[in-house]
């Protein structure tokens, strides 16, 4: 779902346990919201500390924009900024929040030549009824 970014507002600065709800409190007394999304890491499903507030009328945004210092979620102070881009997919988030391995080039990690280590021969192990000789 695409997100009309000129009425969308990026909070960041949240809490782990933030719910929808704690985030929508503080924003609707600025206008209707059209939508509350905080998300989570795919693999961890906690809050990635930040989340978004939508409404249905970019002067509420604008509004709650100004009002910005004043904000406070669960009693800290958040940072918003109005916000960019697109919602992501769930195929995008696993794919942005997990590195993904690169294939191993053999031939650029070694040598064309390996160098051969040097190796002495072991000394001779010495039986339970020979007595060694010191020099």
């Amino acid at each position: 779902m695409a997100r009309d970014f000129t009425c969308s507002l990026h909070v960041s600065r949240i809490g782990k346990g933030l719910k929808t709800n704690d985030l929508k409190a503080p924003f609707e007394k600025f206008g209707r919201i059209k939508d509350v999304y905080i998300p989570l890491d795919f693999h961890t499903k906690e809050s990635r500390g930040f989340g978004y507030v939508e409404y249905y009328n970019r002067d509420d945004a604008e509004a709650a924009y100004d009002s910005r210092r004043d904000i406070v979620v669960l009693g800290k102070p958040v940072a918003i900024e109005f916000a960019r881009g697109q919602r992501k997919s769930s195929r995008e988030m696993r794919l942005q929040s997990k590195p993904q391995p690169q294939p191993l080039d053999l031939a650029q990690t070694l040598p064309s030549e390996t160098p051969r280590l040097a190796v002495e021969k072991p000394p001779s192990r010495l039986s339970l009824w020979e007595t060694p000789r010191f020099a």
